[in-house]
């Protein structure tokens, strides 16, 4: 019972310690992210790309920079031209899983080092077309957060609405702009920020503005030294008649 007590505590601290070696990235379904690596060993490194705990490599390297992809993420999969990072293209809802980097070289002598990473999406829901005057609320999901996460929002116009005081944001992430104008339509995005590296999540808003035009445009002067120009509209008298003429 001690040994099997005291084997359960060794596997439980190796799972643990793994877990939380493991880099944390951040994406977005149809987005692109780049699973960082940097250069390590000699110049001629065997890089080897799993997915989970596939045996398989998605992609490799070997020593003389041949590169081998497996077909079913071709298009989708590619490695840095400067470093070992991989670059994933047009996300998939099952891409957010596990994935393993192993580097092999063999220069002066046989070594290997292995890093894991954590693809977690990032979303923000759709929300249908709204009226002018009306509330908006988006909400910025995170699948995982750990301590260190942040977030934050951008306006169509890549501004922080923060200082809008129509617009509140909560710690839960969420954000309600009190009735919405023509600036409020476009893409919101939700920047989400971990250990330096930023993960964005788009939503596009729609808003519809049906108050009526102005029959008559007004034009006005900006300032007391600018040019007033007016629009001038000519059109051509109806030709006269025999009898008009006679008349006059």
């Amino acid at each position: 019972k001690c040994v099997s007590g005291f084997l359960s505590i060794i596997i439980a601290l190796f799972i643990s310690s793994t877990a939380a070696g493991d880099v944390l990235v951040y994406g977005q379904v149809g987005g692109t992210v780049t699973l960082p690596r940097s250069k390590w060993g000699s110049e001629r490194v065997l890089v080897l790309w799993y997915l989970g705990t596939d045996t398989q490599p998605l992609i490799s390297r070997n020593a003389h920079g041949r590169e081998t992809i497996d077909p079913q993420w071709k298009d989708r999969l590619s490695l840095s031209k400067t470093d070992f990072s991989l670059i994933i293209n047009n996300i998939r809802l099952e891409d957010f899983k596990s994935f393993k980097c192993e580097l092999k070289d063999f220069r002066p002598q046989p070594t290997s080092v292995v890093t894991t990473f954590r693809l977690s999406r990032v979303r923000v829901q759709p929300v249908s077309p709204l009226l002018a005057g009306k509330n908006l609320n988006l909400k910025c999901d995170i699948e995982e957060i750990v301590e260190g996460t942040q977030r934050r929002w951008l306006s169509p116009q890549k501004q922080d609405p923060k200082n809008d005081t129509r617009v509140q944001i909560k710690n839960d992430g969420s954000l309600t702009a009190m009735s919405v104008t023509g600036q409020d339509h476009g893409e919101w995005t939700c920047v989400v920020t971990y250990q330096g590296r930023k993960a964005n999540a788009n939503t596009h808003v729609s808003v519809i503005d049906l108050s009526p035009a102005h029959p008559q445009p007004i034009y006005t002067s900006v300032s007391s030294l600018s040019l007033l120009h007016l629009p001038c509209f000519l059109s051509n008298p109806p030709p006269l008649s025999w009898s008009d003429s006679q008349e006059k």
